[in-house]
């Protein structure tokens, strides 16, 4: 009786922690670099806006600032297939719905 008892009390005394590394996103320095940079996905749907962090950070501080809807700023990996094709979006919008012409290489006629 006293094991399943002092089971349940530990994983009540544990939850809290576990619960706000969930929640809590990484955090964004007031002068913009990165304290701590995550590998999660964030849905393309939650972004408001994406940008690189300052060049006046450290390179281990380098990453991707995702600002959510909600306007929690993450740091994402900058280096990753997602977060390098979710930058290009907020960069170039028009790109990822119809591909553009570059006014250089539009097609002529011929007669």
């Amino acid at each position: 009786m006293k094991t399943p008892l002092l089971i349940v009390i530990l994983m009540l005394l544990c939850l809290p922690s576990v619960y706000s590394a969930v929640v809590r996103g990484p955090d964004v320095l007031k002068d913009g670099c990165c304290l701590q940079i995550s590998q999660n996905v964030i849905p393309k749907a939650k972004v408001k806006d994406v940008k690189m962090t300052p060049s006046h950070c450290k390179k281990s501080q380098t990453a991707l600032i995702v600002t959510a809807m909600s306007g929690t700023s993450y740091c994402i990996k900058h280096d990753l297939k997602w977060s390098k094709k979710l930058l290009e979006n907020f960069k170039n919008p028009t790109s990822a719905a119809t591909p553009r012409l570059d006014k250089t290489s539009a097609p002529t006629s011929t007669p």
